[in-house]
């Protein structure tokens, strides 16, 4: 599952992790200075280092660099004699800071991964609850058009879409006297989609993969894929669903980024 259709995540847990970093260091400043001439200034790098890891575990490893920076700089300031004063005396204090930085990088390294690794086990559970259910719903349908309402009804449901229409040849079903691109609706949950985008989106045909469609904004298509080959598209509208620019500054199709449970592409469906 390569591609997926879902919402691009907000950058709001950055902002969190970094405020929450810089309060902690704030928070402990407040709390060690009164007793800095008494205390080792291995403690206070130590204590500097839980706010760091704090702001890693709630924003990721980009809010990194803001604790490891401010921490430096508060311990420097605070800890490091003379106090009150960036300048550094001697060069173990110099150390001291190098041990501090080095402790601060790995700490939050560690900390990203296992918050990567955790997000990666809960997005996989996720597809996979998502899967059998799609499984159990189409298994409960009566006939080939209730699967495909169930379909619909799921992806609109789960990934929070203002539509989400199952798309199958004309040549696979009876002829629409209203339609003219090739496509038919063959199951849709929500608002219908404008004949226009259906025709760009003809255009693209045959699918590959999930992509945005070109001159619809909003909306993406994912291939539906039988035994035999390409058996329709599933394509799908809504607030946040889209695609990042191409890696690497490529030209090629954007698809869409992941965010939770997801429909990847190309979709099994029935033949």
């Amino acid at each position: 599952m390569t591609r997926s259709l879902g919402r691009t995540p907000f950058p709001r847990r950055r902002a969190w992790g970094a405020g929450l970093t810089l309060a902690g260091i704030g928070v402990a400043v407040a709390a060690l200075v009164p007793f800095r001439s008494s205390i080792d200034g291995s403690l206070a790098a130590l204590v500097l280092v839980v706010p760091v890891a704090i702001g890693v575990a709630v924003g990721g490893i980009p809010v990194a660099p803001v604790g490891i920076i401010t921490g430096f700089l508060a311990y420097d300031y605070f800890f490091i004699p003379p106090f009150d004063t960036f300048r550094v005396a001697g060069g173990s204090r110099w150390v001291s800071l190098a041990v501090y930085t080095a402790v601060s990088l790995i700490v939050g390294g560690v900390v990203a991964q296992v918050q990567a690794a955790r997000a990666e086990a809960e997005a996989r559970e996720a597809e996979l609850g998502l899967l059998y259910e799609l499984a159990r719903e189409v298994s409960d349908a009566d006939d080939l058009q209730a699967a495909l309402r169930a379909v619909a009804h799921l992806a609109r449901a789960r990934l929070d879409l203002t539509t989400a229409a199952v798309l199958l040849p004309e040549s696979l079903g009876p002829p629409d006297p209203g339609r003219t691109t090739g496509l038919r609706a063959a199951a849709v949950e929500g608002a219908p989609l404008p004949e226009r985008d259906l025709e760009r989106l003809v255009a693209m045909l045959p699918l590959r993969e999930v992509s945005e469609v070109p001159g619809a904004p909003g909306l993406v298509a994912a291939p539906l894929a039988a035994s035999a080959g390409p058996a329709g598209v599933l394509a799908v509208t809504g607030r946040g669903v889209g695609a990042p620019p191409a890696p690497h500054g490529g030209s090629g199709p954007a698809t869409p980024a992941s965010a939770g449970p997801a429909c990847a592409g190309p979709l099994a469906a029935s033949p």
